[in-house]
This record gives structure tokens, C-alpha cells and sequence, in this order.
């Protein structure tokens, strides 16, 4: 049986529920586990007016439909955590009748809440104190020991990924390192992204002026190439787990099942057989 004390959250969890659960299932008996090597997803129901981050396009579902797929992943250990990232909320949208409604039924100290917002971090230790708290890189902030003060976990931003200088001064057991952003560095356009996108889920628009606007990057628009300069290598994973950080993302709700899949298959599930085979498994 293999155990690790990583602690990976796959994107996609509630859009891509079946493809997902699926594959978390495969890998539980590929490697002999007696729990699932995940430790959570995170998502948001599409039209929910705090979300924020990634434009997902509108589903057919309910939303006592995703509430029941949060219950199923409860039951089998794992958490979900809401992209409740949102960067334009102000106090009158802390009073929307569905989010709250998703937060009251799916309330549990396994889930938590991944937050870009002041007063809607502040709202939820407030209304729904169960649920754990994470800084967003969608904040834009870099002062990683106020951020840690305020939520129980933080996003490194994707900029800083390979400063394990910086990364081990800090309380390594509560960062969280993204591993496969697909922007660039230092990427002057992403507050632009993250604004554009909240203002029009926050407008409840399903519709688009322009292709281009489907969630493109701000820097491709601008003539710059989207490139894989801050994808992690299994390498330097290695590395930041050697320094002590244990928690890693998966990003990519906005693509698709498969590309989920190819990512858990190189993150995790390759290294695992590895180890497996070899006994090397990142730090170990």
C-alpha cells in the first residue's frame, strides 16, 4: 500500500464530478490505498455570483445536483473547496440567496472556501465559521505572513513557486504552491483577468462580445505567447516538498475531464507507481 503526506486539490471536481471521481477511484486501487491519495477538489457551480478566477461556461444541472456531489466526496474523505475567489464583491452581493444556500447545505469542517475577498472572507468565518479559509492568488498579494494571519491557508502566486529561499522562511505546512499555472511571468495583465472575469460573473452574463473574451489571457491578446514557464517540473515539486511544503494544486477547470487527467497521471500518479517500483518518491 502506498501512503504520502502530500496533500493534492484537483481542479474541476464538481464540472468534471464523474470523469474525476472515476479516475480518484482508479488510482485508489492502482496503488493499494485504503483512502484516496487526494485530499480534495475544488470548483464552483456554474452561475454562482462568487466565483471568481476562471469563466466556466453554464451547466444543466442543479444546484442540489453539485450539493450532492459535494456529500459523495465527503463520504469518501475527501474535501471540496469553493472558488468563491470573486475580486468585485461588495456588500450587497454577501446576501445572494444561492451561494448562501450551497454554503448552508454543504457546511463542513472537510470543506473550506478559497477567497479573493475582504469582506466575503470576513462573511464567511462570520456566518459559516466551519469552513476553512484560502487566499486566492487571484488577491494578487505577496505578503505571504499577512495572509496567513488572516486565512488558514495560502496560494503561493505562481511567481514565486521557485523562491524556496522566501518559501522556507514561512510556515511551509499552511502555503499552497499551484504546479501548473499557464500564464506568464510576472504577467502585467492579471489583475486585468481576474477583475474582467469576476465583473461579469457578477452581471450573470452567459454571453460573450468576442471568441477572444472565452477566458483568453491578457497577455496573449496583447501579442505576447502563453508559454509553460511556471509548470513545475516533478523535479522541482521535489524540491518545494523538501523545504516542507506539502500542499499542491492542480489547476484547470477551464479546460477539460481529460486534461485533468493527464495532470493527476503526471503529478501523482506516475510518481507513485514509481515509487512503487524504485522506493523514490518525491522527498522521500
Amino acid at each position: 500500500m502506498v501512503t504520502s503526506d502530500m496533500k493534492w486539490t484537483i481542479s474541476g471536481g464538481l464540472i468534471f464530478f464523474n470523469e474525476i471521481s472515476n479516475y480518484l477511484e482508479y488510482m485508489r486501487r492502482l496503488l493499494k490505498s485504503d483512502s484516496h491519495v487526494v485530499d480534495s477538489v475544488h470548483d464552483c457551480p456554474p452561475g454562482l455570483i462568487w466565483q471568481g478566477g476562471r469563466y466556466i461556461p453554464w451547466g444543466k444541472l442543479t444546484l442540489d445536483d453539485y450539493i450532492s456531489f459535494v456529500k459523495i466526496y465527503n463520504h469518501k474523505g475527501i474535501g471540496v473547496f469553493y472558488t468563491f475567489s470573486n475580486t468585485c464583491l461588495e456588500p450587497e452581493h454577501l446576501e445572494d440567496d444561492m451561494c448562501n444556500y450551497f454554503l448552508e447545505k454543504t457546511e463542513n469542517p472537510m470543506n473550506g472556501v478559497i477567497l479573493a475577498s475582504d469582506i466575503l472572507r470576513d462573511y464567511v468565518r462570520s456566518q459559516y465559521p466551519k469552513f476553512s479559509t484560502k487566499a486566492s492568488i487571484a488577491n494578487m498579494s505577496t505578503d505571504y505572513q499577512s495572509l496567513l494571519s488572516l486565512y488558514d491557508t495560502a496560494v503561493v502566486q505562481p511567481d514565486d513557486n521557485r523562491k524556496y529561499d522566501l518559501l522556507s522562511t514561512l510556515d511551509t505546512s499552511r502555503l499552497e504552491v499551484l504546479v501548473n499555472e499557464a500564464c506568464v511571468q510576472n504577467c502585467s495583465y492579471k489583475r486585468e483577468h481576474f477583475d474582467y472575469f469576476s465583473k461579469n460573473v457578477l452581471e450573470r452574463r452567459v454571453l460573450w462580445k468576442h471568441l477572444e473574451d472565452l477566458n483568453t489571457c491578457y497577455a496573449e491578446k496583447a501579442g505576447d505567447m502563453r508559454c509553460d514557464e511556471l509548470v513545475l517540473s516533478i523535479d522541482e515539486v521535489r524540491k518545494l516538498y523538501d523545504i516542507g511544503i506539502r500542499r499542491f494544486k492542480i489547476a484547470g477547470r477551464d479546460t477539460s475531464a481529460d486534461y485533468m487527467t493527464s495532470q493527476m497521471k503526471y503529478y501523482i500518479r506516475d510518481p507513485l507507481v514509481r515509487y512503487m517500483k524504485h522506493g523514490v518518491f518525491y522527498g522521500k
